[in-house]
């Protein structure tokens, strides 16, 4: 999904309805890539039903038409980070670029800062092992503390 700004000052374009119908086939395609499949496909069936029956007639403007699908994105999902951005631009397709060796050594550095985002590492009463994460690490960065984490529970 592309990013920009809803200011007022942004341009807006005006949809006709190919280029509405477009941009809704392939916001559902691209839900495809979504983190909860489950919710992915519920979403996809909504937006397409409402596509058939007319549902986005009235959406004329990309910002309009951003802003609309967002709320629906939004309440199908519970998740407030599932949104479509509007630009009047093309945006450029930029292809993933490999990581220079230097960006791959400042992230190492940056990830043993945080030591690997292991927080907490503690057994319990009852042997219970408890870990606290607050992300995943590439394993290249943080496998031997993983490795140390799980030998000590």
């Amino acid at each position: 999904m592309a990013v920009t700004d809803f200011s007022p000052d942004t341009a807006d374009i005006t949809l006709d309805p190919i280029t509405r119908q477009q941009v809704i086939e392939a916001l559902a395609a691209k839900l495809d890539l979504y983190v909860f499949p489950e919710a992915a496909a519920k979403i996809q069936t909504d937006i397409r039903q409402r596509l058939a029956d007319g549902g986005y007639g009235d959406v004329n403007s990309g910002a309009q038409l951003a802003a609309t699908l967002t709320a629906q994105l939004q309440a199908l999902s519970d998740d407030p980070q599932l949104r479509l951005h509007f630009s009047p631009q093309s945006l450029p397709h930029l292809e993933p670029a490999e990581p220079t060796p230097e960006e791959i050594e400042q992230q190492r550095w940056l990830s043993a800062l945080r030591n690997f985002d292991f927080n907490r590492i503690e057994r319990l009463r009852g042997n219970v092992g408890y870990l606290e994460l607050f992300g995943f690490e590439p394993p290249e960065f943080a496998g031997e503390t993983a490795i140390a984490a799980m030998t000590l529970l």
